[in-house]
């Protein structure tokens, strides 16, 4: 603006001079407060706070705005506030809050099945194969206080040797057959695995260790260590497959004739499964380091088939295997052929865990974690009435040996023979029976005997071999219910 200065004298003269007072306003508004910086959780509403500012001539305008950076996550960012002071000159100024939006709360598990964290679930075998029900892996719900893409991921670990696999489905454990109360197996023999007929080593083995691969695609591997009941020091590591099992209506339909074999007449053989064995070896160990086998199904034309069930080891009333094999190889050194057998308890009720973790994770990276085991306790679960199924204890071997003693036969000698044989045995009730000689492959070559006997009194018996082919052949004594057979090495 501008000032006029006028001088006037006495007389009324007078002049004037201006001055040009200019005023300007360079200077910006100040903020007197800004709202402080944070850290603030995604579930948490952003308040918005006011900034203040003054002006050294003017009153100042305040406007705001704000921008948000994203982050890796919808859920976190920063969002940053800016305000701007103006004054009615122009002047401005700026100042800005940062608050940086975090997830720090991890996922919260709103239902797992009716589980506790690092609950034990048992599991139970079936039946004697060893069937269990794995129950399915429990969907968790979950929530989570931001993301609701949240996830959750789950690792299975089995822990124990006899986990299933990608290739085996489950796994049995091979024993000797078990003996009976008398330490005779129900067909009168000492306790063996194996069998080895007309073999210049030893002709009895005992399974020290043994395992069953039920193979994924139905087949089954049987792998046995067997040692000598005559030296320690000398065995077989034995390796047999077999084709996929068939139930008794399927294995007895197919074309051709097919059977069963039982010795002791012990076990429902149609509840058995039956085989044909694709291919085996036997691998000398100690003693017998060095001499090779290959081992194949025995008889050739498959009349007998390899047979699991209770009782279809042929040896006891327990859940097991038998079959013939016939054996060609080397042994010391020397070139050697014949046929066998193989007889097995079973134990296919085995135990294992399985470990199920889960996490359960939001974007941010934060973790719950949860798991729980599954239990194969490797026992038999209880059937209706409260008993324990596929129960081999005492009061089943009491059994057995009643079983045996009703057909009991106490020598067949000589055996081998070239001539004639002299067969004794008695039964424990007054019965009818059928005395029978047959090949191996369960072929009648002559009736021997048909009538009644009385309890508890010997019969003898002669038979004549002298027409026969040398070979091994089976004597068989048959009541309506029981069955005991007796093999007879006929030589030239």
């Amino acid at each position: 603006y501008e000032r006029t200065y006028t001088a006037t004298d006495a007389c009324g003269n007078a002049s004037q001079s201006t001055q040009l007072i200019v005023l300007t306003d360079d200077v910006n508004p100040e903020f007197t407060s800004i709202p402080a910086d944070y850290s603030s959780e995604c579930d948490v509403d952003l308040v918005l706070e006011d900034a203040t500012a003054t002006d050294n001539c003017s009153g100042a305008t305040i406007s705001y705005s704000e921008e948000t950076i994203g982050g890796d996550c919808d859920n976190e960012y920063t969002l940053v506030r800016t305000w701007t002071a103006t004054d009615n000159c122009g002047n401005s100024s700026s100042a800005s809050q940062t608050i940086s939006v975090v997830d720090t709360t991890a996922p919260q598990i709103t239902n797992a099945c009716g589980l506790l964290d690092g609950e034990v679930v048992e599991v139970c075998c079936e039946d004697l194969s060893g069937s269990v029900t794995i129950p399915a892996a429990c969907e968790l719900m979950f929530v989570d206080n931001c993301d609701e893409d949240a996830s959750a991921s789950l690792v299975e670990t089995c822990v124990g040797p006899n986990c299933p696999t990608e290739t085996v489905d489950s796994w049995c454990d091979i024993f000797a057959p078990e003996a009976l109360a008398d330490g005779e197996t129900c067909d009168n023999y000492t306790q063996h695995s194996m069998r080895l007929f007309n073999f210049s080593g030893s002709e009895f083995y005992n399974t020290e260790d043994g395992r069953v691969a039920n193979n994924a695609d139905g087949t089954q591997t049987y792998t046995m260590n067997v040692v000598s009941l005559d030296n320690a020091n000398a065995g077989w590591e034995v390796t047999l497959n077999y084709a996929a099992g068939m139930d008794w209506d399927a294995w007895s339909t197919q074309p051709g004739y097919h059977s069963y074999k039982s010795d002791c007449g012990i076990g429902d053989h149609t509840t058995w499964l039956y085989s044909t064995m694709i291919d085996g070896s036997a691998s000398g160990t100690g003693d017998y380091a060095g001499s090779e086998l290959t081992l194949s199904h025995q008889p050739s034309n498959g009349y007998f088939g390899f047979q699991i069930g209770e009782g279809a080891n042929n040896k006891n009333g327990n859940y097991g295997f038998s079959g013939w094999i016939y054996y060609q190889g080397t042994f010391e050194g020397q070139g050697v052929m014949g046929s066998g057998d193989v007889f097995g308890d079973l134990d296919c009720c085995l135990a294992y865990d399985i470990s199920r973790d889960y996490t359960v994770s939001d974007c941010a990276g934060n973790d719950t974690s949860f798991g729980y085991t599954v239990s194969v306790t490797g026992e038999a679960c209880n059937d209706a009435d409260g008993g324990v199924i596929g129960n081999n204890g005492d009061d089943a071997n009491s059994g057995l040996v009643t079983l045996k003693d009703l057909i009991v036969i106490e020598s067949l000698m000589p055996n081998p023979t070239s001539d004639n044989s002299t067969l004794i045995f008695e039964t424990g009730d007054d019965i009818s029976v059928n005395i029978s000689l047959m090949t191996m492959s369960g072929a009648l070559v002559q009736d021997l005997f048909q009538g009644n006997v009385f309890a508890n009194t010997p019969v003898t018996l002669e038979i004549s071999t002298g027409n026969l082919d040398a070979g091994m052949y089976q004597v068989r004594v048959n009541s309506r219910d029981f069955v005991v057979t007796k093999k007879l090495l006929v030589t030239n």
